[in-house]
């Protein structure tokens, strides 16, 4: 047994054990839960990184004397308060060899530790492992190999690279892409980044409903892009062809090197001439029927950090930030004002990432695609436009008619049962001014086909003359699954919602 020492540093409390000359252990509560293993990673060198201790070069093999140490860290998740912890180095035959343990206060549910174990010339070599117990129950096993030999730090494979060091790569690849309207005004701006020579990828998102689009890179170049190599507007990606001057390319991450619980960073971009570093963790990983595969991240992202790279620690990209996605046309109208009171929050709520190591495996067409191709296919959705008399918009399953005078749409929501047959849709006006239009609601299914088009109703008003329109849409020939609305009123669409038609 040895001493144990409660420090205190930053606002974070550790318990540092002290077993052996040739054994430390050190647990800190960080906020998770549990003897439910996180994940456990070995290393010779960490450092806290955001309350987290962070192993710096993980790996299962280490070779003395290059390896002066190893380090094993673990994560769990389990109830907050006093926690026994127990270390338990296990040698080649199976033999607990050094035995450490210590008592913990966790503040929360996320807690962690990790050992130390010294290594000499008299280490045996081979499959050692070490054996974490929490209140008298293995919690963990974490297995590495010690060889005798030393080895040419080449041989080691890539070293993960410092915050510093992720943001410089990846700052000299990543574009910021302007969202060009026909007369060349900027309908958005989100961001993109070099995957080749004169090649840019980014979200299909970031230049749906664009004529063209102006990449800017970090030199300061501006080029115009107005064609594409490649795209899925479903799976929400695209290659542009655009020059690339002298700008970097950045590399895939292996298909199956990272996983839920892993670290990764993103550019975000708080204004159009700014980019500082993001760090977050991917916390879930599923696949969506209409959007395919997305990693949930627990990272908070400005929208124009839309289309830029996530990347892994050794600088490699692991997806690409969409948001929006998982319905067709719901990214066209998040950030719109008015939106549809419709849409329930959680279908825009937080970022995603598309996996990209199967894109830049897609092969080159002989021609490229351009803007104005993608137009005449369908593949781009009609931007919206402002109207200044619409106060608001939403969208429901029938219209209350008992009140003549005042009929109101009811069952508002994103899912309509098709028992009814219809769809209501509400258009609150609030005029600043006298106008008159005729308004045309428009529905299409999700791959952008129009299915259904209202005769033209006019819309007249006096200033100040607050007042709904209603419609009762027959949606009888239509079947199951996601469609989208557009109000169209002088040739212009000025307002859109989304919604999904059930059993």
């Amino acid at each position: 047994m040895g001493r144990a020492l409660h420090l205190s540093l930053a606002g974070w409390s550790f318990l540092v054990f002290a077993a052996s000359p040739a054994i430390e252990a050190l647990s800190l509560g960080s906020g998770l839960s549990g003897p439910r293993l996180v994940r456990s990673t070995a290393g010779t060198k960490g450092q806290l990184q955001s309350g987290i201790y962070v192993i710096e070069d993980p790996r299962t093999t280490f070779h003395y004397p290059n390896d002066p140490q190893i380090i094993v860290q673990f994560e769990w998740e389990g109830d907050p308060g006093r926690h026994h912890f127990e270390g338990r180095w296990k040698n080649p035959t199976g033999k607990a060899v050094v035995i450490s343990e210590f008592e913990y206060e966790a503040p929360g549910r996320r807690f962690g530790g990790y050992w130390i174990l010294n290594l000499s010339e008299a280490t045996t070599p081979g499959l050692w492992a070490l054996e974490a117990v929490v209140d008298g129950e293995v919690a963990g096993l974490h297995a590495f190999q010690i060889a005798a030999e030393a080895v040419s730090l080449d041989a080691l494979g890539p070293k993960p690279l410092s915050t510093s060091e992720i943001y410089s790569k990846s700052l000299a690849a990543v574009v910021l892409i302007d969202k060009l309207d026909s007369q060349g005004g900027v309908l958005g701006s989100a961001s993109g980044f070099v995957s080749g020579e004169n090649r840019v990828l980014t979200a299909f998102q970031v230049i749906d409903g664009a004529s063209s689009v102006r990449v800017r890179f970090e030199d300061g170049a501006a080029r115009l892009a107005t064609s594409a190599v490649a795209w899925d507007r479903k799976s929400n990606w695209v290659f542009l062809s655009v020059p690339t001057g002298e700008a970097p390319a950045l590399s895939p991450a292996k298909s199956d090197s990272f996983g839920v619980g892993d670290r990764c960073f993103v550019l975000d971009s708080p204004d159009t001439s700014t980019r500082v570093i993001r760090e977050g963790m991917i916390v879930g990983r599923q696949s969506f029927p209409y959007a395919g595969e997305r990693l949930s991240l627990d990272i908070f992202l400005d929208n124009r950090a839309t289309g830029s790279p996530i990347l892994d620690e050794y600088g490699f990209v692991i997806a690409i930030v969409t948001r929006g996605d998982l319905v067709p046309g719901l990214a066209s109208l998040l950030d719109f004002h008015p939106g549809p009171g419709n849409v329930p929050y959680d279908l825009a709520a937080g970022r995603l990432g598309l996996p990209a190591a199967q894109l830049f495996t897609v092969a080159e067409p002989h021609t490229l695609t351009s803007f104005e191709d993608l137009w005449a296919r369908g593949q781009l959705l009609t931007p919206l436009t402002p109207h200044q008399h619409l106060g608001n918009g939403t969208l429901g399953s029938a219209i209350d008619r008992s009140d003549k005078r005042r009929p109101v749409l009811v069952g508002e929501g994103y899912e309509i049962r098709r028992i009814g047959r219809r769809v209501a849709v509400l258009l609150g006006w609030s005029p600043v001014a006298k106008f008159s239009s005729k308004v045309v609601l428009r529905i299409f299914d999700s791959d952008n086909r129009m299915v259904l088009e209202t005769k033209p109703e006019t819309v007249k008003l006096s200033a100040y003359e607050v007042r709904n329109s209603l419609w009762e849409l027959d949606t009888s020939a239509l079947s199951e699954g996601n469609y989208r609305v557009d109000a169209v009123a002088d040739g212009l669409t000025f307002w859109r919602s989304i919604f999904k038609l059930v059993e």
